[in-house]
């Protein structure tokens, strides 16, 4: 986003406060998507004027509500309870590539274009990212075109097409992301640390996927196979955020009510040891692209998804990067 217009410095500082306010508005909707996954209680200040709301929909699906009454633009956020780990032995990068199929068309609205052409005339943005145990999809756009909007958003997680057309000119939007990947330090870091980790479970997978994992005559099955088998509703967690909550109430039961399934334990990696200590306690030196010198330093810690009320991260943050009085830096 360029800030510049004519050297005019209130259109500067204004476009970036709006920046800011996407910025917050989108860490709220997240923060919202964590919060209902375990249903947690909804504590607010007593000036917080937004109401809040967490069920679970008839047909499976968590679901987190935020009327703020200010909201010129409206944001709706989709967590399903999979990710990477959970790719195909013989097709790494599966995971990834669903998410890429789905913004690529469903029954109801098949044009592979559909919610992106959508979410530019509400003049919004919609994008989303695959992670090891989770995949996020989100997406905000101007009030008056929320509900054309989430209906599209809503049809990708309960209809997708997965065709074949457009999984051939998708696959190479995947390989060039995993192209770019390979000339940055954070993502080479990164791998190399996985590879230190116990063989006997899927951390060290490669996981962004390319032409040589993906590419494959029977990829559209293995893309319908995940998708059926892990993007079930009560795997999901919905979040909207708007500034009516008629409006999100109804939009849940009209747009999301097709979305239905048994209620399923959630995909939980806590019993699972990553990182043996035999893996631990290594020094690893590291030639990067950039000749900027830097020092990592790593430490394994319990899987906190199940904690996420509690913020033991932000807590053991705090601690760490205090530059007060008497503290460790």
């Amino acid at each position: 986003m360029s800030y510049r217009l004519n050297g005019s410095f209130k259109f500067r500082f204004s476009v970036y406060c709006e920046h800011l306010k996407k910025e917050y508005m989108l860490s709220r909707l997240l923060l919202m998507l964590l919060l209902s996954s375990c249903f947690a209680v909804i504590q607010k200040s007593k000036s917080d004027k937004n109401k809040y709301k967490i069920f679970r929909a008839p047909g499976g699906l968590k679901v987190s509500l935020v009327e703020d009454p200010t909201a010129k633009i409206c944001s709706m956020a989709m967590r399903v309870n999979v990710g990477s780990l959970e790719d195909p032995e013989n097709y790494p990068g599966v995971a990834h590539f669903v998410e890429h199929m789905l913004f690529m068309g469903s029954r109801k609205y098949p044009l592979s274009s559909a919610v992106r052409d959508a979410v530019n005339r509400g003049g919004g943005e919609i994008n989303a990212f695959t992670d090891f145990d989770q995949t996020t999809y989100y997406a905000d756009v101007r009030a008056e075109a929320f509900e054309n909007v989430v209906d599209i958003f809503a049809n990708m997680f309960i209809e997708p097409l997965f065709r074949p057309e457009d999984a051939k000119s998708e696959v190479r939007a995947v390989h060039s992301e995993h192209q770019k990947n390979l000339k940055q330090d954070v993502w080479r870091i990164f791998q190399i640390v996985r590879n230190q980790g116990n063989p006997l479970t899927p951390i060290s997978k490669f996981t962004t996927g390319n032409l040589s994992t993906l590419n494959k005559p029977d990829i559209i099955i293995h893309l319908r196979s995940f998708f059926k088998k892990y993007y079930l509703a009560s795997r999901m967690t919905l979040s909207l955020y708007c500034s009516d909550m008629k409006v999100l109430t109804n939009v849940v039961e009209k747009s999301f009510g097709d979305l239905k399934s048994p209620i399923l334990p959630q995909i939980d990696y806590s019993d699972v040891q990553f990182f043996r200590p035999i893996d631990l306690g290594k020094f690893l030196r590291i030639k990067t692209v950039s000749s900027f010198p830097k020092m990592n330093v790593y430490f394994i810690l319990p899987y906190v998804f199940t904690m996420m009320s509690f913020k033991p991260l932000d807590i053991i943050s705090s601690v760490l990067g205090n530059e007060g009085p008497n503290s460790l830096l």
